[in-house]
Protein backbone atom coordinates (compact mmCIF):
# COMPACT_ATOMS: atom_id res chain seq x y z
CA UNK A 1 0.00 0.00 0.00
CA UNK A 2 1.06 3.58 -0.71
CA UNK A 3 0.77 6.14 2.08
CA UNK A 4 0.32 9.65 0.65
CA UNK A 5 1.05 12.59 2.94
CA UNK A 6 -0.58 15.91 2.05
CA UNK A 7 0.03 18.86 4.42
CA UNK A 8 -2.28 21.87 4.15
CA UNK A 9 -2.33 25.28 5.77
CA UNK A 10 -4.46 28.11 4.37
CA UNK A 11 -5.12 26.99 0.81
CA UNK A 12 -8.48 27.75 -0.77
CA UNK A 13 -11.04 24.97 -0.52
CA UNK A 14 -11.29 24.88 -4.30
CA UNK A 15 -7.57 24.23 -4.81
CA UNK A 16 -7.42 21.78 -1.91
CA UNK A 17 -10.34 19.79 -3.32
CA UNK A 18 -8.72 19.68 -6.76
CA UNK A 19 -5.54 18.35 -5.20
CA UNK A 20 -7.29 15.73 -3.08
CA UNK A 21 -9.51 14.60 -5.94
CA UNK A 22 -6.46 14.15 -8.19
CA UNK A 23 -5.27 11.57 -5.64
CA UNK A 24 -8.63 9.90 -5.05
CA UNK A 25 -9.09 9.51 -8.83
CA UNK A 26 -5.80 7.71 -9.37
CA UNK A 27 -5.98 4.62 -11.59
CA UNK A 28 -3.93 2.82 -8.90
CA UNK A 29 -6.30 2.31 -5.96
CA UNK A 30 -4.32 0.76 -3.12
CA UNK A 31 -3.39 3.80 -1.04
CA UNK A 32 -4.27 5.87 2.00
CA UNK A 33 -4.34 9.66 1.91
CA UNK A 34 -3.12 11.35 5.07
CA UNK A 35 -4.17 15.01 5.13
CA UNK A 36 -2.70 17.14 7.94
CA UNK A 37 -3.88 20.67 8.68
CA UNK A 38 -1.13 22.89 10.12
CA UNK A 39 -3.44 25.82 10.90
CA UNK A 40 -5.37 24.95 14.09
CA UNK A 41 -7.81 27.84 13.61
CA UNK A 42 -8.79 27.03 10.03
CA UNK A 43 -12.35 25.89 10.67
CA UNK A 44 -13.19 26.11 6.97
CA UNK A 45 -10.74 23.36 6.05
CA UNK A 46 -11.74 21.34 9.11
CA UNK A 47 -15.41 21.42 8.06
CA UNK A 48 -14.50 20.55 4.48
CA UNK A 49 -12.29 17.61 5.50
CA UNK A 50 -14.87 16.27 7.98
CA UNK A 51 -17.27 15.94 5.06
CA UNK A 52 -14.65 14.77 2.55
CA UNK A 53 -13.38 11.88 4.65
CA UNK A 54 -16.92 10.48 4.93
CA UNK A 55 -16.97 10.17 1.15
CA UNK A 56 -13.83 8.00 0.90
CA UNK A 57 -12.53 5.65 3.57
CA UNK A 58 -8.96 6.01 2.28
CA UNK A 59 -8.77 9.56 3.70
CA UNK A 60 -7.29 10.06 7.16
CA UNK A 61 -7.41 13.59 8.54
CA UNK A 62 -5.22 15.06 11.28
CA UNK A 63 -5.14 18.56 12.74
CA UNK A 64 -2.10 20.01 14.50
CA UNK A 65 -2.85 21.57 17.88
CA UNK A 66 -0.31 24.31 17.15
CA UNK A 67 1.39 25.46 13.98
CA UNK A 68 4.39 23.14 13.47
CA UNK A 69 5.68 24.14 10.05
CA UNK A 70 6.14 21.95 6.98
CA UNK A 71 8.99 19.73 8.22
CA UNK A 72 7.33 18.69 11.49
CA UNK A 73 3.98 18.25 9.75
CA UNK A 74 5.54 15.91 7.18
CA UNK A 75 7.27 13.94 9.92
CA UNK A 76 3.95 13.60 11.74
CA UNK A 77 2.27 12.41 8.57
CA UNK A 78 4.82 9.72 7.81
CA UNK A 79 4.89 8.60 11.45
CA UNK A 80 1.18 7.78 11.08
CA UNK A 81 1.61 6.04 7.70
CA UNK A 82 0.74 2.36 7.32
CA UNK A 83 2.17 1.63 3.87
CA UNK A 84 5.57 0.33 2.80
CA UNK A 85 5.71 2.96 0.08
CA UNK A 86 5.50 6.65 0.97
CA UNK A 87 4.37 9.38 -1.44
CA UNK A 88 4.16 13.17 -1.27
CA UNK A 89 1.54 15.62 -2.40
CA UNK A 90 0.95 19.33 -1.83
CA UNK A 91 -2.39 20.99 -1.20
CA UNK A 92 -2.50 23.07 -4.39
CA UNK A 93 -0.82 20.74 -6.91
CA UNK A 94 -2.28 18.14 -9.26
CA UNK A 95 -1.28 14.48 -9.73
CA UNK A 96 -2.22 13.16 -13.16
CA UNK A 97 -4.44 10.07 -13.18
CA UNK A 98 -1.73 7.46 -13.85
CA UNK A 99 0.94 8.99 -11.62
CA UNK A 100 0.95 6.25 -8.95
CA UNK A 101 0.61 3.39 -11.43
CA UNK A 102 3.45 4.53 -13.68
CA UNK A 103 5.67 5.85 -10.89
CA UNK A 104 5.43 2.64 -8.88
CA UNK A 105 6.18 0.59 -12.00
CA UNK A 106 9.21 2.74 -12.92
CA UNK A 107 10.45 2.57 -9.35
CA UNK A 108 10.27 -1.23 -9.28
CA UNK A 109 11.65 -1.77 -12.79
CA UNK A 110 14.71 0.40 -12.07
CA UNK A 111 15.16 -0.70 -8.44
CA UNK A 112 14.83 2.85 -7.12
CA UNK A 113 14.56 3.83 -3.47
CA UNK A 114 13.35 7.37 -4.24
CA UNK A 115 11.47 8.44 -7.35
CA UNK A 116 10.09 11.68 -8.78
CA UNK A 117 8.41 12.55 -12.07
CA UNK A 118 8.70 15.10 -14.82
CA UNK A 119 6.47 18.10 -14.10
CA UNK A 120 4.51 20.97 -15.60
CA UNK A 121 4.21 24.36 -13.92
CA UNK A 122 0.67 25.75 -13.72
CA UNK A 123 -0.68 29.09 -12.49
CA UNK A 124 -3.41 29.81 -9.93
CA UNK A 125 -6.06 29.09 -12.57
CA UNK A 126 -4.58 25.75 -13.63
CA UNK A 127 -3.20 27.06 -16.92
CA UNK A 128 0.09 25.49 -17.99
CA UNK A 129 2.87 28.08 -17.79
CA UNK A 130 5.71 25.87 -19.03
CA UNK A 131 7.12 22.37 -18.80
CA UNK A 132 9.86 21.56 -16.30
CA UNK A 133 10.51 18.17 -17.91
CA UNK A 134 14.26 18.66 -18.40
CA UNK A 135 15.62 16.58 -15.54
CA UNK A 136 17.55 13.29 -15.67
CA UNK A 137 15.70 10.03 -15.13
CA UNK A 138 18.34 7.35 -14.50
CA UNK A 139 20.01 7.05 -11.11
CA UNK A 140 23.60 7.62 -12.27
CA UNK A 141 22.66 10.83 -14.09
CA UNK A 142 20.60 11.99 -11.09
CA UNK A 143 23.57 11.38 -8.82
CA UNK A 144 25.72 13.68 -10.99
CA UNK A 145 23.02 16.32 -11.46
CA UNK A 146 22.52 16.70 -7.71
CA UNK A 147 25.85 18.54 -7.63
CA UNK A 148 24.01 21.51 -9.15
CA UNK A 149 20.68 21.39 -7.34
CA UNK A 150 17.55 19.41 -6.62
CA UNK A 151 16.34 17.29 -9.53
CA UNK A 152 13.48 15.42 -7.88
CA UNK A 153 10.35 17.58 -7.53
CA UNK A 154 9.51 17.17 -3.85
CA UNK A 155 5.69 16.98 -4.08
CA UNK A 156 6.02 14.27 -6.76
CA UNK A 157 8.08 11.94 -4.56
CA UNK A 158 7.52 8.25 -4.03
CA UNK A 159 9.95 6.40 -1.75
CA UNK A 160 10.51 3.22 0.17
CA UNK A 161 9.51 3.39 3.81
CA UNK A 162 12.83 1.71 4.61
CA UNK A 163 14.79 4.64 3.17
CA UNK A 164 12.78 7.22 5.11
CA UNK A 165 13.37 5.36 8.36
CA UNK A 166 17.10 4.87 7.68
CA UNK A 167 17.50 8.63 7.27
CA UNK A 168 15.25 9.33 10.26
CA UNK A 169 13.07 11.50 8.03
CA UNK A 170 13.60 15.16 7.25
CA UNK A 171 16.07 17.39 9.05
CA UNK A 172 15.24 20.93 10.13
CA UNK A 173 16.54 22.80 7.09
CA UNK A 174 14.00 25.47 6.08
CA UNK A 175 13.36 25.88 2.31
CA UNK A 176 15.52 22.87 1.35
CA UNK A 177 14.53 19.91 3.50
CA UNK A 178 13.85 17.88 0.35
CA UNK A 179 17.25 18.59 -1.25
CA UNK A 180 19.00 17.71 2.01
CA UNK A 181 17.01 14.46 2.22
CA UNK A 182 17.87 13.54 -1.37
CA UNK A 183 21.59 14.22 -0.90
CA UNK A 184 21.74 12.21 2.32
CA UNK A 185 19.89 9.36 0.62
CA UNK A 186 22.30 9.21 -2.33
CA UNK A 187 25.36 9.55 -0.09
CA UNK A 188 23.97 6.60 1.87
CA UNK A 189 23.92 4.56 -1.33
CA UNK A 190 20.24 4.86 -2.23
CA UNK A 191 19.18 4.98 -5.90
CA UNK A 192 17.09 7.96 -6.98
CA UNK A 193 15.48 8.61 -10.35
CA UNK A 194 12.61 10.21 -12.25
CA UNK A 195 9.85 8.85 -14.45
CA UNK A 196 10.51 10.22 -17.98
CA UNK A 197 6.94 11.46 -18.32
CA UNK A 198 4.97 14.43 -17.00
CA UNK A 199 2.78 12.98 -14.25
CA UNK A 200 2.59 15.99 -11.94
CA UNK A 201 1.52 19.63 -12.14
CA UNK A 202 3.19 22.07 -9.76
CA UNK A 203 1.18 25.18 -9.04
CA UNK A 204 3.27 28.34 -8.90
CA UNK A 205 0.99 30.26 -6.57
CA UNK A 206 1.71 33.95 -6.05
CA UNK A 207 1.36 33.56 -2.28
CA UNK A 208 3.35 30.40 -1.71
CA UNK A 209 5.97 30.22 1.02
CA UNK A 210 8.65 29.09 -1.42
CA UNK A 211 8.21 32.27 -3.47
CA UNK A 212 8.80 34.52 -0.45
CA UNK A 213 12.07 32.88 0.61
CA UNK A 214 13.74 32.23 -2.74
CA UNK A 215 17.08 33.83 -1.94
CA UNK A 216 17.45 31.93 1.34
CA UNK A 217 16.58 28.78 -0.59
CA UNK A 218 19.33 29.56 -3.10
CA UNK A 219 21.91 30.18 -0.36
CA UNK A 220 20.96 26.93 1.37
CA UNK A 221 21.17 25.04 -1.91
CA UNK A 222 24.71 26.33 -2.51
CA UNK A 223 25.87 25.16 0.92
CA UNK A 224 24.29 21.74 0.49
CA UNK A 225 25.64 21.23 -3.04
CA UNK A 226 29.18 22.22 -1.99
CA UNK A 227 29.05 19.70 0.84
CA UNK A 228 27.67 17.00 -1.48
CA UNK A 229 30.55 17.50 -3.93
CA UNK A 230 32.87 16.67 -1.04
CA UNK A 231 30.77 13.61 -0.10
CA UNK A 232 29.81 15.18 3.20
CA UNK A 233 26.59 15.88 5.08
CA UNK A 234 26.52 19.41 6.46
CA UNK A 235 25.23 20.20 9.94
CA UNK A 236 21.83 22.02 9.97
CA UNK A 237 23.02 24.59 12.52
CA UNK A 238 25.98 25.46 10.31
CA UNK A 239 23.61 26.02 7.40
CA UNK A 240 21.38 28.34 9.41
CA UNK A 241 24.32 30.41 10.63
CA UNK A 242 25.82 30.69 7.14
CA UNK A 243 22.51 31.66 5.51
CA UNK A 244 21.88 34.26 8.22
CA UNK A 245 25.35 35.71 7.67
CA UNK A 246 24.94 35.84 3.87
CA UNK A 247 21.36 37.09 3.73
CA UNK A 248 21.05 40.50 2.12
CA UNK A 249 17.69 42.26 1.70
CA UNK A 250 18.71 44.06 -1.48
CA UNK A 251 20.10 40.89 -3.09
CA UNK A 252 17.03 38.97 -1.99
CA UNK A 253 14.72 41.46 -3.69
CA UNK A 254 16.80 41.40 -6.88
CA UNK A 255 16.77 37.60 -6.88
CA UNK A 256 12.98 37.54 -6.56
CA UNK A 257 12.57 40.02 -9.43
CA UNK A 258 14.93 37.97 -11.61
CA UNK A 259 12.93 34.85 -10.81
CA UNK A 260 9.75 36.60 -11.92
CA UNK A 261 11.39 37.71 -15.18
CA UNK A 262 12.78 34.24 -15.84
CA UNK A 263 9.49 32.43 -15.27
CA UNK A 264 7.64 35.02 -17.34
CA UNK A 265 10.15 34.48 -20.14
CA UNK A 266 9.62 30.72 -20.06
CA UNK A 267 5.84 31.20 -20.20
CA UNK A 268 6.19 33.54 -23.18
CA UNK A 269 8.44 31.01 -24.91
CA UNK A 270 5.81 28.31 -24.46
CA UNK A 271 3.27 30.66 -26.03
CA UNK A 272 5.74 31.33 -28.90
CA UNK A 273 5.93 35.02 -28.09
CA UNK A 274 9.63 35.06 -28.88
CA UNK A 275 10.32 38.80 -28.86
CA UNK A 276 8.74 39.41 -25.46
CA UNK A 277 10.33 36.22 -24.12
CA UNK A 278 13.79 37.40 -25.17
CA UNK A 279 13.10 40.84 -23.68
CA UNK A 280 12.21 39.28 -20.34
CA UNK A 281 15.02 36.71 -20.21
CA UNK A 282 17.78 39.07 -21.28
CA UNK A 283 17.15 41.24 -18.23
CA UNK A 284 17.93 38.45 -15.75
CA UNK A 285 21.77 38.74 -15.65
CA UNK A 286 21.53 42.51 -15.22
CA UNK A 287 19.20 42.11 -12.25
CA UNK A 288 20.81 39.29 -10.24
CA UNK A 289 24.07 37.42 -10.82
CA UNK A 290 23.03 35.02 -8.07
CA UNK A 291 20.00 34.08 -10.13
CA UNK A 292 22.22 33.65 -13.17
CA UNK A 293 24.18 31.12 -11.15
CA UNK A 294 20.91 29.26 -10.61
CA UNK A 295 20.20 29.39 -14.36
CA UNK A 296 23.70 28.02 -15.03
CA UNK A 297 22.95 25.16 -12.64
CA UNK A 298 19.67 24.44 -14.43
CA UNK A 299 21.50 24.30 -17.74
CA UNK A 300 24.05 21.85 -16.33
CA UNK A 301 21.21 19.70 -15.01
CA UNK A 302 19.38 19.74 -18.35
CA UNK A 303 22.59 18.63 -20.10
CA UNK A 304 22.47 15.44 -18.04
CA UNK A 305 18.92 14.59 -19.11
CA UNK A 306 18.77 11.02 -20.44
Amino acid sequence: MISVVLPCYRESIDLLEQSIDSILNQSYKDFELIVILDDPKNSQIVNFMDKKKLMDSRIRFFQNEVNLGVNSTLRKGFSNAKGEIFARMDADDISLRDRFKKQLSWMKDHELDLCGTQTEVIDDNGKIMYSAAMIPTKSQKVKKALRYGQVLAHPSWMMKRELYEKLNGYRDIPTAEDYDFTLRAVLLGAKAGNVPEVLFQYRMSTGSVSRSSLYDQYLTMKILSDSYRNNKVVDPDKIKKQVLADTNIEESEKYTIANRKFNNGLTLLKNRNLIKAFSSLVQVPFISMAYMDKVYRLIRISMLKN
